[in-house]
């Protein structure tokens, strides 16, 4: 994947750099925006809804997502891509269905 100079920012979790980008349209429905995170060079990503808009995407926050994500299993190497979603009624992450970028394409 590359990376856009614009828009892209650097983060270091638990000693990996990874990089993160926000999309002005998610690649799936294009209605909505999401978040990339990856490492250059490498295969697999995890993308991020911004929703709900009371979870407010911020590099403490990216991390977390990030070593929610790392913790069960995903790599920037080893894949998959994945999207997740920060469940406001559970107050913890949630892996997305396959094909699903948005927690409320899955609960609607």
């Amino acid at each position: 994947m590359a990376w856009p100079r614009k828009g892209t920012r650097k983060l270091v979790v638990d000693g990996v750099s990874y990089l993160w980008h926000t999309t002005g349209h998610c690649p799936i429905c294009s209605a909505a925006h999401c978040y990339t995170i990856g490492q250059p060079s490498q295969p697999f990503v995890l993308y991020i809804d911004p929703l709900p808009h009371d979870f407010a995407l911020t590099p403490k926050s990216v991390a977390t997502a990030i070593q929610w994500a790392v913790h069960r299993g995903w790599s920037t190497e080893d894949g998959p891509t994945r999207a997740m979603a920060f469940d406001a009624e559970q107050q913890d992450f949630v892996w997305l269905p396959d094909g699903a970028r948005h927690l409320s394409d899955v609960r609607s």
